[in-house]
C-alpha cells in the first residue's frame, strides 16, 4: 500500500512538471529559418532545469512561461521579392520599348546572371564591393555614378 501510495505522489508531482516539456516541443515544432532570431527561444529552452522537484513548481511555471513569451515575441523574416522585381524590371523594359536583345546584351555587360527556379526565370545582381570614387569610398547611393 505505500508502495502504491509513493508511486501515486510520484506521478501526480511528475505531472506538474509537464508545462515546461509541452513548451520546449513547442519550441521544437517550429522552423526556426522562418524567424529574424530565434535565439531568445533556443535560450530560454536552454536554461530549463529538469532535477525539480513539487516544492519548485513555481521555478518549473516560469521556465514555461520564459519558452511561451520567447515564441510569442518571435517575428518572422520578410518574403523574398527578388522575382516579383525581376519580372517588374523586365516588364518595364519592354513597356518602354527595349527589344529583347537590347537587354539581353546589357545584362551580359553588368554581369547579371538568368536563374531558372521551376518555371520561372529571375535575374541575379553579381555581389559588388562599394565602389570608390577618385580614391574615397562612396556612403551614399545618391553618390553613385550613373
Amino acid at each position: 500500500m505505500l508502495i502504491v501510495s509513493l508511486i501515486d505522489k510520484t506521478v501526480e508531482n511528475s505531472s506538474m512538471l509537464i508545462p515546461h516539456f509541452k513548451a520546449i516541443a513547442k519550441a521544437n515544432a517550429l522552423n526556426k529559418d522562418n524567424y529574424k532570431d530565434f535565439t531568445a527561444v533556443e535560450a530560454a529552452v536552454n536554461a530549463v532545469v529538469r532535477d525539480k522537484n513539487i516544492t519548485e513548481q513555481s521555478e518549473v511555471d516560469a521556465m514555461a512561461k520564459a519558452i511561451e513569451d520567447a515564441i510569442a515575441a518571435l517575428q518572422y523574416k520578410d518574403a523574398d521579392y527578388t522575382k516579383v522585381d525581376a519580372a517588374i524590371a523586365k516588364a518595364k523594359l519592354e513597356a518602354a520599348g527595349f527589344k529583347k536583345s537590347t537587354y539581353k546584351k546589357s545584362k551580359k555587360k553588368a554581369g547579371v546572371r538568368s536563374v531558372k527556379d521551376g518555371f520561372l526565370w529571375y535575374w541575379t545582381l553579381p555581389e559588388v564591393e562599394k565602389p570608390i570614387e577618385n580614391g574615397q569610398e562612396v556612403t551614399d547611393e545618391d553618390d553613385l555614378p550613373i
